[in-house]
């Protein structure tokens, strides 16, 4: 795969010079034997720290440092991107979805701890990488109004469900509704009571 222009003796004979050299300059980042290649135990590998930095997040052991970390767009933190392998294409969706939710317990930490602008713009990065992601645009909403930016939810509320309505035809949760428009936006048409249309007649005694 390193050398598919040749055949697989130059390739292996390649890798064993590219070994040789990385030992003579001291570069102690791959670990081999005759049977197997890895990276050293030393070595940071980016999509480990960003696995790891997801986990707190997510489990709430994040530090001031965890919070400070927001990136500026999920798509550039693919895995291997323009790599299509089978068993890679469910590992990239994985680590995805494990950022995403990071992203979304991040911006609620954000507006717990006060940090409310940080909070709606870690949640901002979650939408802006699944726009139809209802969790992302919750924490976008709760976002805005804790900065008591009730216009700015109402905005981000009614971009949603057009785009919900236009995308899937369908509606966003009664309850995500409700914290921008009360409790009876995400309730249905009111039921009329039958005496509510039919007048009463009171009958005479006589």
């Amino acid at each position: 795969m390193l050398w598919p222009t040749g055949d697989e003796g130059r390739a292996g004979g390649n890798l064993r010079s590219a070994l040789w050299r990385l030992g003579r300059a001291g570069i102690d980042i791959l670990a081999s034997d005759k049977n197997s290649l890895a990276m050293s135990g030393g070595v940071l590998v980016d999509v480990h720290l960003l696995g790891a930095w997801a986990g707190r997040m997510i489990d709430g052991s994040a530090s001031d440092e965890d919070l400070a970390l927001v990136p500026g767009s999920i798509d550039r933190l693919d895995l291997l991107p323009g790599w299509y392998d089978e068993w890679l294409l469910m590992e990239r969706e994985r680590l995805r979805q494990r950022v995403l939710h990071s992203l979304e317990a991040q911006s609620r930490r954000l507006v717990r701890d006060g940090r409310r602008a940080e909070g709606v713009e870690a949640a901002m990065i979650a939408v802006a990488a699944e726009p139809l992601r209802e969790s992302a645009q919750r924490a976008l909403v709760e976002a805005h109004l804790a900065e008591g930016n009730r216009m700015e939810g109402r905005r981000a509320f009614d971009a949603y469900r057009l785009m919900l309505r236009r995308e899937l035809g369908v509606e966003p949760d009664p309850d995500l509704a409700a914290l921008v428009c009360g409790p009876a936006a995400g309730r249905g048409p009111r039921r009329h009571r039958l005496r509510d249309h039919v007048p009463t007649t009171r009958l005479s005694p006589n």
